[in-house]
């Protein structure tokens, strides 16, 4: 996942992100609690939005952003991401540099979460 998101940056001239492994326990942890819970949102049911779980985990960012996407697998829910233009914008943000990459098997598909950060 990570080459094919630095493949996508690259054709973008947007430099490469780094895998982060405390983004990476954020954003697995966030797709667990959706597929466990059922539910679809960057905002839990308690009301926290991607940068107060990263606080929550002690990341500390200047810049931050998510995108969140559904689909019978991983791979056609990156493409998801890929042909929505406010996702795509965030998966070429030149602001981040690292990222952090979650998935979970949902009731009807595969949930994925990616974290990003300055």
């Amino acid at each position: 996942m990570l080459n094919q998101i630095n493949a996508e940056r690259a054709s973008q001239r947007t430099p490469p992100l780094a895998l982060d492994g405390q983004l990476t326990s954020v954003a697995q942890a966030y797709a667990n609690d959706m597929a466990r819970r059922n539910f679809f949102s960057h905002v839990s049911p308690e009301g926290l939005d991607p940068f107060a779980r990263m606080r929550r985990a002690g990341y500390r960012f200047g810049y931050a952003g998510e995108n969140i996407a559904f689909n019978v697998d991983a791979v056609r829910a990156q493409i998801t991401v890929w042909n929505d233009p406010p996702h795509r914008h965030v998966l070429v943000n030149p602001h981040f540099s690292r990222v952090g990459i979650g998935t979970a098997r949902g009731r009807n598909g595969v949930i994925l979460v990616e974290d990003f950060s300055d």
